[in-house]
């Protein structure tokens, strides 16, 4: 985290997520890949806690976490070691499939519906809501920062417009996919 977003907020470091799933117990061995919503700091710090393993982004994302453009206001200085010492995996994938949820396009990871991605720029070039769906057909949805509260995909309510000005790469984007998902 930058230095000034810790001096303006409650920062405290706690636990990685490699530490917690050790911690759970987690056979690693099941992990296929790291699914990223989009292409910031805060979403993919803990990527190379994971070396070797697949890191599926869009191209779109891809290209701007490789730019300047993903430092941004809320980027640290630099990605830095380890950033620059981890040769990442990258899987990238677009979206073949068709319409999903009132979203155009659609990517199937598995090809059973069981993971679907669906494109939501506007936070970053590449940005995308994430849907699981469990057995007995109970859906989740993994929106990233394109809201920060329910009331943003319930009722529209907008993230603070200077959050907005400052963290989205297309504010009206955003604006435009919130309202793809509120249909």
């Amino acid at each position: 985290m930058p230095r000034y977003f810790q001096a303006i907020t409650k920062y405290e470091a706690w636990k990685s997520a490699a530490d917690q799933l050790r911690a759970a117990s987690y056979d690693f061995g099941r992990l296929k890949a790291i699914l990223l919503t989009h292409a910031h700091w805060d979403h993919m710090s803990g990527m190379p806690d994971f070396p070797g393993l697949p890191i599926m982004v869009t191209a779109r994302d891809k290209a701007f976490f490789e730019s300047s453009a993903a430092l941004g206001p809320f980027g640290p200085p630099s990605f830095g070691p380890p950033f620059t010492e981890t040769p990442f995996n990258w899987q990238v994938f677009d979206f073949e499939g068709g319409p999903y949820l009132g979203f155009a396009r659609s990517h199937d990871v598995y090809g059973d519906g069981s993971i679907v991605c669906v494109p939501a720029p506007g936070h970053t070039p590449g940005s995308i809501v994430i849907f699981v769906t469990l057995p007995r057909n109970v859906r989740y949805g993994f929106v990233g920062d394109l809201v920060w509260q329910r009331e943003g995909l319930t009722r529209r309510v907008e993230r603070p417009r200077l959050v907005q000005l400052l963290g989205d790469t297309d504010p009206d984007g955003t604006r435009q996919t919130s309202c793809e998902w509120s249909r």
